[in-house]
């Protein structure tokens, strides 16, 4: 952002904004808004008063162009000349006043956000921040200086089961935010289990969900399906079942399962560590990686056929269907069939000569995975 040079009081903004409808004086209205306020103040007053003739004010600016950085730095300053005017004239009430003033700039953020930014309505009107300290507090058992507790204990209230599905999961969604959609399948979710915990970031996030020893996998499959139709979300997760003191590694797991899933292109689902077996450890890197995926880099000339071999493997190595999905004739399709045998030795209609096939493709396609545990996977 084109900022000018501090000691003038007043931003730039974007050339992009620069034809709109003049920006208005945000630092002398922030100041008038909070003196208002201020002077207000009494025995009946609310910090909701304040965001109340924020938001209005807010709005109006975001509709002039102001961005809302500017408009929430305008608003700390005037309520600091404000604070620093009332203490040089300090009176009786002076005590009661500055409590009402700091516990009122404890919601401005989020009303300017509000304002701003009316898609995030449901999310900022009750965040999941509670839910999250919840989940990282049950996911910290199974560190070592989380004590690695079995089930049965409790963190703040909530009974930690023997063991749960780690949800890595991605969504897509016509709204410009997921957070909305993703509480929504939260929601669905714990229509059906208790004790649901989630870390979610902007697009996706980590769900545990509570399961008993034997419980089929498929009933948590249908859960999840059911709760992302009803949230209206093209859903894609990878689970890893665990005990408490394995949570962290599997965490870690499912999500190096979904990024695989998103790397190979597999589209939406709910995956599992069998279905994906040979793919992660393919993904590891090293030598014997390195060498099969080197069996497709005389391809390289030619992309082409790298993009025939991905739709003939995907089309279960049938010459027709390959053709339907590249849109050629199937003589065509045998042609570069026969090519890609010609510069990499191996037969690609042969089973066993596209399963050697696609494992290349796998180890050339996916990034290696990092040995080393990551702090946080969300993406």
């Amino acid at each position: 952002m084109d900022i000018t040079p501090p000691g003038d009081g007043s931003r730039r903004v974007p050339a992009q904004r620069r034809n709109k409808s003049p920006l208005p004086d945000v630092r002398a209205e922030a100041r008038r808004l909070c003196g208002r306020f201020a002077a207000s103040i009494g025995d009946d007053t609310t910090p909701d008063e304040l965001a109340d003739i924020v938001y209005e004010a807010a709005r109006r600016w975001a509709n002039a162009g102001l961005t809302h950085v500017d408009a929430h730095n305008a608003l700390q300053d005037a309520l600091r000349e404000v604070i620093e005017r009332l203490a040089a004239e300090p009176t009786p009430a002076l005590s009661h006043q500055l409590r009402m003033i700091v516990a009122a700039a404890v919601h401005l953020p989020r009303t300017v956000l509000r304002a701003y930014y009316p898609q995030l309505q449901p999310y900022l009107a009750a965040p999941p921040a509670a839910g999250r300290a919840l989940a990282d507090s049950v996911l910290a058992l199974g560190t070592p200086a989380g004590g690695g507790a079995a089930g049965g204990g409790g963190v703040a209230g909530v009974r930690i089961a023997a063991a749960y599905e780690v949800v890595a999961v991605q969504l897509r969604s016509g709204a410009p935010t997921v957070l909305a959609p993703m509480r929504r399948l939260l929601h669905g979710v714990r229509a059906h289990r208790d004790a649901v915990l989630s870390v979610v970031a902007e697009s996706g996030g980590t769900v545990l969900i509570p399961v008993a020893p034997h419980e089929p996998a498929r009933e948590l499959d249908d859960l999840l399906a059911t709760a992302a139709t009803a949230a209206d979300l093209t859903l894609t997760a990878a689970a890893v079942r665990a005990g408490v003191p394995e949570l962290p590694a599997a965490r870690q797991h499912a999500h190096e399962l979904l990024d695989l899933v998103e790397q190979l292109g597999l589209g939406p689902g709910l995956y599992r560590v069998g279905d994906l077996a040979v793919e992660h450890q393919l993904a590891h890197g090293g030598f014997a990686r390195d060498r099969l995926a080197a069996i497709l880099d005389p391809l390289d000339p030619e992309p082409e056929l790298l993009v025939a071999l991905d739709r003939h493997i995907r089309a279960g190595g049938i010459g027709t269907r390959t053709a339907e999905l590249l849109g050629l004739h199937p003589a065509t399709v045998t042609r570069r069939m026969r090519r890609i045998r010609e510069l990499t030795g191996i037969e690609p209609n042969d089973v066993f000569g596209l399963w050697r096939l696609r494992a290349a493709l796998v180890a050339r396609t996916t990034r290696p995975i990092d040995p080393a545990p990551a702090d946080d996977h969300l993406r």
